[in-house]
C-alpha cells in the first residue's frame, strides 16, 4: 500500500457543508468551494462553473450535506431545465435565472464554448429528473455564416483591405 495515499476517500458520496441555503435543491449540480479554508458546496454562479458534484441532500446554509462526485461513464438523475431526448448534449442551465442554478439544459444553438457535462439517456420534460451519462468535454458551437450576398462580400473585402493597408501589408 502506498503510504502517501493513507486516509484518502474511496469513490462515493462525501459529507461537506452547505455554503448557502440548498433547501429544495436535491439532485442539482453543485460546485465545491470553501469558506476560509473549510470545504462547502454551492450552486454554480457561472455557466462555465465546474459543477462536478451531485447534491444528494437538502440543507440550510452551514448544515452538513451529502454530495456525490461525478464519475465519467456513470449515469445520474438531475433536474432538467427544458425538454430533452436521448442523445441530447447537456450543459448547465443559465445561472442568470436563480431558479435554474444547478439544473441542466440542452446545448444551446448560440455560438460559444460550453462545458458539455454529458448526454441525456432518456426522454424528459422540463422540470423533471433526466437520466444522463456524465461525459465532460468542452464543445464549440460555431456561429452561422452571415455573409449572404454580394453586398456583404464587398463590405467584408473592403474591411479586410482597410486592415491590411493600415498595417502596411498592402498599398
Amino acid at each position: 500500500m502506498n503510504p502517501d495515499q493513507s486516509n484518502t476517500k474511496p469513490v462515493g458520496p462525501v459529507i461537506t457543508l452547505a455554503g448557502e441555503d440548498l433547501t429544495g435543491k436535491r439532485s442539482r449540480l453543485v460546485v465545491l468551494t470553501h469558506d476560509t479554508g473549510v470545504g462547502e458546496v454551492k450552486l454554480p454562479t457561472s455557466n462555465s462553473a465546474l459543477a462536478l458534484f451531485l447534491l444528494n441532500d437538502e440543507a440550510a446554509d452551514t448544515e452538513r450535506v451529502e454530495v456525490e462526485p461525478l464519475i465519467p461513464g456513470k449515469t445520474y438523475r438531475t433536474t432538467q431545465k427544458d425538454a430533452v431526448n436521448p442523445g441530447d448534449e447537456l450543459v448547465l442551465a443559465d445561472v442568470g435565472t436563480a431558479a435554474d442554478k444547478g439544473k441542466l439544459r440542452k446545448l444551446p444553438a448560440v455560438a460559444g464554448v460550453y462545458l458539455r457535462l454529458g448526454f441525456a439517456e432518456k426522454k424528459c420534460g422540463a422540470g423533471e429528473l433526466v437520466e444522463w451519462r456524465f461525459a465532460p468535454e468542452l464543445v464549440h458551437v460555431a456561429s452561422a455564416d452571415t455573409i449572404t450576398g454580394a453586398a456583404d462580400l464587398a463590405a467584408t473585402k473592403a474591411a479586410v483591405l482597410a486592415i491590411l493597408q493600415a498595417h502596411g501589408f498592402v498599398v
